[in-house]
């Protein structure tokens, strides 16, 4: 007797209890977290590429300004000595 139920155990097929469907659920969760945060990066990463094109464009000119400026300025000093 103590056979025949052992056998029945080995044929019925394993289910998942509470316990295995909810890490089955935090796993697929933190899976799509992943991939939603490495497609936000790659997304994020030709902005910040524009962002700091931008500012290095803002920096130059500012630059390009105050040096033009500054030449003016020494060029009049020189002018008036």
């Amino acid at each position: 007797m103590d056979r025949a139920v052992r056998d029945v155990r080995r044929a019925r097929p394993p289910t998942a209890g509470p316990l295995e469907a909810s890490m089955d659920f935090l796993v697929s969760l933190l899976a799509g977290m992943i991939v939603q945060t490495t497609s936000l990066f790659l997304e994020a990463r030709q902005l910040i590429g524009l962002a700091a094109a931008t500012l290095a464009a803002v920096l130059a000119a500012q630059l390009g300004w105050h040096g033009t400026d500054r030449l003016i300025a020494w060029r009049g000093d020189a002018d008036e000595e």
